[in-house]
């Protein structure tokens, strides 16, 4: 089989149930304990052991696990289908969810036993509410997808969460009792107020993922941000403030942040108008400078964050920032094979232009004067450059 897609523990937490992103996408059940004691001996070589059973499941994309309260049937929810499967003595028999009816089939993407009932959340905002393998009923929840279906334990009832920003309480009867919005909410300041993740602590907190990375803890409905962090696609740029215990990143989500480096946590962000690939310090900690892929270079003050300039032309992406060692001038790289130096004392003024690379430049550096420049590309060129004084 190809890599696992979803994964749910039993109740008794003795039991693991697994799916692969076959073409078969094969569902497997495992003894917890016979798995540890297998990969222990074995170092995680050779053939799964611990194995109860494993089957073909469907052709479509599976987006859920869930085991019913008694452990013995394992549900599978994925695109416009709810599949029950039972496991016994090496073999795995499934059925699928009937009952319909003039409900649309639709990907099902979260679900959760709310005492003997199973519910599950769709793409449409809807919750399904099922007796056995057959659908028994269905409830208005969210506008948009239903991200997130947490049982609250024993005549609780449930917490759900979905890209309305909506979380909603519910008793054990599936009527709502309350509900939270993240939306516009600018005590937390959420990028895309999307609920991804919801779960509760013993004491009654609520504590919410989102889609923009940050996690969300609600005391007594009073929320405060957890942690955050870069939510979308790659991060290529980062920088060591030279003088503070602190770095900055700066990804393809567009988010600008700067980071403790002794809590481990960010400190400060904002969200850019378009996306960035470098970041870079000064050697003096005076300037932090950002490279977008529009081709803007804007030059902040390092401690109050306040634009000092802004710099624009070519409306390629950078790819590389470098301070001289004296602080003096300031080299920036463009895809097209460019390296724009500029004097830092007269207020970033554009003084040269230098090319002979062929292919995108990777690398630069400076001697320790300042006064020569080495770069580096993609077609294994390596130049020096002379830096007027």
């Amino acid at each position: 089989t190809k890599e696992g897609c979803q994964v749910a523990f039993s109740d008794n937490g003795k039991v693991l149930a697994a799916t692969a992103e076959d073409n078969g996408r094969c569902v497997a059940v495992y003894e917890r304990e016979k798995c540890l004691t297998a990969a222990k001996a074995s170092a995680g070589k050779g053939k799964a052991s611990g194995l109860i059973a494993a089957k073909k499941g469907s052709q479509n994309n599976l987006l859920a696990l869930v085991f019913n309260p008694t452990d013995d049937i394992v549900v599978a929810q994925g695109t416009r289908e709810v599949n029950f499967y039972t496991f016994d003595d090496g073999l795995i028999k499934g059925k699928k969810g009937t009952g319909w009816g003039s409900n649309k089939q639709q990907a099902i993407l979260c679900a959760a036993f709310i005492e003997s009932t199973l519910v599950t959340g769709s793409f449409g905002g809807q919750l399904f509410l099922w007796k056995g393998n057959t659908l028994n009923g269905t409830v208005a929840a969210h506008k948009g997808c239903v991200n997130s279906i947490y049982a609250r334990g024993k005549g609780k009832g449930a917490i759900t969460g979905g890209n309305d920003g909506l979380i909603i309480l519910w008793d054990a009867s599936m009527k709502k009792q309350s509900q939270i919005s993240i939306v516009g909410d600018k005590t937390i300041n959420i990028i895309m107020p999307k609920v991804r993740s919801v779960c509760e602590s013993a004491e009654g907190n609520v504590l919410v993922g989102t889609r923009s990375g940050e996690i969300v803890e609600y005391k007594q409905n009073k929320p405060k941000v957890v942690m955050r962090s870069h939510f979308k696609d790659e991060l290529w740029g980062l920088a060591v403030n030279p003088k503070k215990p602190e770095y900055a990143t700066l990804g393809q989500d567009g988010m600008f942040a700067i980071w403790d480096i002794n809590s481990k946590k960010q400190k400060q962000f904002a969200k850019m108008d378009c996306t960035g690939d470098v970041i870079a310090y000064s050697p003096d900690g005076v300037y932090l400078v950002l490279g977008l892929t529009s081709g803007q270079v804007i030059v902040l003050n390092a401690t109050t964050f306040g634009t000092v300039a802004t710099r624009k032309y070519r409306a390629l992406a950078r790819s590389e920032i470098k301070f001289s060692p004296d602080c003096s001038t300031m080299c920036v790289v463009s895809v097209d094979m460019l390296i724009f130096v500029y004097d830092v004392k007269a207020k970033f003024k554009l003084v040269k232009k230098l090319k002979g690379h062929h292919r995108r430049i990777t690398l630069l550096d400076y001697t320790e004067n300042g006064s020569c420049l080495q770069s580096n590309c993609t077609s294994y060129e390596h130049l020096y450059f002379d830096i007027p004084t």
